[in-house]
Formats: structure tokens, C-alpha cells, sequence
């Protein structure tokens, strides 16, 4: 697969029915559309249907009000994944386990390195360094090689 050139390829745009808000990074898209279709836990409505009902549509009008309900779900969605900037050591070892697995090493092998990979504090910095600038790309923040 040739690397993204185009800058405009990672974000998404945002239609309303007043037309284009601007240009939101795809992954804050992603994970802002997910909450606002996720069931609450309260009374199994979306979490879209219930900030939609909340003063945000009270203060900006029924009209604007689902962009805005949009709005706070983006913000959410900046604040989680922004949240995910540090790995946990859980994360850096499924990392490399399936890497390794990828590499052809066995189950046993993989786990052995995958942990002294964890243990590592040199490679802490590599794997730590490598999955902020991802995670500053998915928030848009980034500078994607072109």
C-alpha cells in the first residue's frame, strides 16, 4: 500500500444540513459517530439522542442543536483517544507479541520476547515515541510524512 500523500485523506468531512463545518481527523469522527450511537446504561437511549435532549439544544436552538449535540461528541471522542497517548504496558506486549507471531516465532517465543520488549526501558521510549506521534496523527496533530 503506497503511504498517504495527501494530507486531506485522513480527515473526514463534516456535513450538516447547513453544509460543511470543516475538516475533522477521521479517527475523531470514528470514535465521536460511536459515541453518539452508543446505548446509556440509564434508559438504553444513544448518547447522541441524549445530549441532542440536553441544554445544548436549549441554548443553541433546534435547529443547530444536533451539530452542536455533534460538537460535544467530538470533544469526547478528542478527550479518549487523546486519554490512549500512553500505552499501557498491556498494549506495548500485544504489540509485540503479534509482531513477533507475524515474524514466524512461536507462541512460547513470542511471549518471552514480547515481555523482555515490555521490560525494556530503551525500547519503552521507541515504542512510546512511535505510538504518540500515531495517536497525535489520529487527533489531527501531526505532520504526516508526504
Amino acid at each position: 500500500m503506497p503511504p498517504l500523500t495527501d494530507k486531506a485523506a485522513s480527515f473526514a468531512r463534516t456535513e450538516t444540513e447547513e453544509g460543511t463545518v470543516g475538516d475533522v481527523p477521521e479517527m475523531v469522527e470514528r470514535v465521536a459517530r460511536a459515541i453518539w450511537d452508543a446505548e446509556n446504561s440509564v434508559d438504553g437511549d444513544t448518547i447522541g439522542t441524549m445530549i441532542h435532549a440536553s441544554d445544548v439544544v436549549q441554548v443553541h436552538g433546534d435547529d443547530k442543536g444536533i451539530p452542536a449535540a455533534m460538537e460535544v461528541c467530538r470533544t469526547i471522542a478528542r478527550a479518549a483517544i487523546a486519554a490512549m497517548r500512553e500505552p499501557t504496558d498491556e498494549m506495548r506486549y500485544a504489540g509485540w507479541f503479534n509482531r513477533l507471531k507475524f515474524r514466524g516465532e512461536t507462541d512460547e517465543a513470542a511471549a518471552r520476547m514480547a515481555i523482555e520488549k515490555v521490560r525494556d526501558h530503551r525500547q519503552s521510549w521507541e515504542d512510546l515515541s512511535s505510538y504518540r506521534t500515531s495517536i497525535d496523527a489520529a487527533l489531527g496533530n501531526a505532520e504526516v510524512a508526504r
